[in-house]
């Protein structure tokens, strides 16, 4: 069986995940262990697959994690596994868990802060069958995978699939795409705002958020929690969003039309995505600062 491990908050690792088995063309159910609310949404997972989801405690505590892994490695004993974005899971978790006897085990690397994460596994001993890299990767990080990896495959995922049937926007809209924090939205928002208040015509907007629409966004907004949002990138003349992987790798062929603005993350580093692909870009926005 095929387990896949995708410990993590937000849409990322799941999104990544879903276009990870298309590109593979993995058509049998899976396994996902998940902690993301939309781990449940079978917008973002197929209905079809497996999904555990770590108890409270777990989900929070490195060593009771650990415990709760242990276990379902005993049970299910998964031939292949497939580990996105850390090598020893965000916590470090798994560099104590003992995967079954002949496990192959993958790794989907994109970029993180090598030095930070680091410090979360003073020790590791496990090794990767195959790692795929998803984008370009630190020279300090590439040579600690090549040590614990049998090979290194750069990969690109396929693009989501589907067309938009209960939305649609008109050619010439831009489009606000976040999935959280709030805050966040809110100041991907103001800058837009900024470049919207400039326009001599004033374009359409849509918001593309999760749930409901929060009380921040303008009333001449249009609004709309659809998933995915890619089929809607084509029309857009502009698209505002932060500057994670999957944006960033949706957009590959509307880069000209993307204004990004980069968030801080504990181990995501947006600020070096942006540097990697800066003169593709119209923007890289800045974050408004505090009042």
């Amino acid at each position: 069986m095929y387990l896949f491990y995708t410990i993590g908050g937000g849409l990322g690792h799941l999104t990544r995940f879903s276009s990870f088995i298309r590109t593979l063309e993995i058509d049998e159910p899976v396994t996902i262990i998940a902690s993301s609310p939309f781990a449940r949404d079978e917008r973002v997972v197929d209905g079809r697959h497996n999904i555990l989801i770590p108890p409270f405690r777990a989900a929070k505590d490195k060593e009771s994690l650990r415990e709760w892994l242990q276990q379902i490695m005993d049970s299910l004993k998964p031939q292949k596994i497939f580990i996105d974005a850390f090598p020893a899971g965000i916590l470090g978790e798994l560099t104590d868990v003992f995967f079954p006897t002949g496990a192959e085990c993958f790794l989907l690397a994109r970029i993180i802060k090598w030095k930070q994460y680091q410090q979360r596994i003073p020790t590791f001993h496990g090794r990767f069958r195959k790692v795929y890299q998803l984008e370009k990767l630190s020279d300090d990080y590439l040579d600690f995978l090549a040590n614990c990896s049998d090979s290194i495959e750069p990969i690109t995922l396929k693009l989501p699939e589907g067309t938009v049937s209960d939305f649609d926007i008109e050619s010439g809209t831009w489009l606000i795409v976040h999935s959280g924090p709030d805050s966040e939205l809110k100041a991907i928002i103001e800058k837009a705002c900024q470049h919207y208040d400039q326009e001599s015509v004033k374009p359409k907007v849509v918001v593309i958020y999760p749930g409901k629409r929060p009380d921040f966004v303008p009333e001449e907004f249009a609004y709309s929690n659809i998933y995915p949002a890619f089929p809607l990138f084509a029309k857009a003349q502009r698209v505002y969003s932060a500057a994670g992987f999957n944006m960033v790798d949706q957009m590959r062929d509307y880069r000209s039309r993307h204004y990004l603005m980069p968030f801080e993350r504990i181990f995501d580093d947006q600020t070096e995505r942006c540097r990697q692909h800066a003169d593709e870009f119209a923007e890289i926005l800045e974050e408004p600062k505090a009042k």
